[in-house]
């Protein structure tokens, strides 16, 4: 019997364009330089690297002469509310305990969760990569955040937009959905936990 609701962050719950911050630097390839500054985002999301040694670094990659501050606020300025997925998790949460299991930085999570009040809901029942010091799909991620609330995997359904990530959590016993748009992943839940169509409409 599911009694856990596991949501990814990323393109779930918010969505995001990176976009938005290498724009401000004149910056066009931005997968190609995404895929550059890789590791260094990596490390950070892993929490190896300290806050002030990341700006350090993004400051002399993007190679400006911005202050930290500044950096730092261009960095978390990149997302938005999927107001539907939201409401998905609110109305779930009512009959389930939900979680956000994600793979994110403390410059990004503080900056999503001061400004969207509303996922507030989930509490403190975050399973966030820079405080696990693992990153999805790495089986250690999962065991570590369910193991932080002793979470049992045959109990616990996970919601996540990358395949990798859903597969690893089935791996593990869980249930999981592959998000693709609100609609698709309010069917599924539909069926998995046997509660009404109208969740498509919320």
């Amino acid at each position: 019997m599911i009694k856990n609701i596991i949501f990814d962050l990323g393109k779930v719950l918010v969505d995001y364009d990176f976009s938005r911050f290498f724009g401000k630097y004149g910056i066009e390839q931005i997968d190609e330089k995404f895929i550059e500054m890789a590791p260094i985002y990596e490390l950070f999301n892993q929490g190896k690297i300290s806050k002030q040694e990341f700006l350090q670094r993004l400051k002399s990659f993007l190679q400006t002469e911005e202050s930290w501050q500044q950096i730092e606020q261009n960095w978390a300025d990149l997302f938005t509310l999927k107001q539907n997925m939201y409401g998905l998790a609110e109305y779930l949460g009512k009959d389930y305990r939900i979680f956000i299991f994600s793979n994110t930085d403390e410059i990004h999570f503080k900056h999503i969760y001061q400004k969207f009040k509303q996922l507030q809901i989930f509490g403190d029942n975050l399973m966030l990569s820079y405080q696990l010091a693992a990153i999805k799909p790495q089986p250690v991620a999962y065991k570590l955040a369910l193991a932080k609330f002793s979470l049992q995997p045959e109990e616990s359904l996970f919601i996540d937009d990358r395949i990798e990530n859903v597969h690893s959590a089935r791996v593990l016993g869980m249930a999981a959905i592959h998000h693709l748009s609100y609609k698709d992943t309010a069917q599924q839940l539909s069926k998995l936990l046997d509660i009404p169509q109208f969740l498509e409409d919320l």
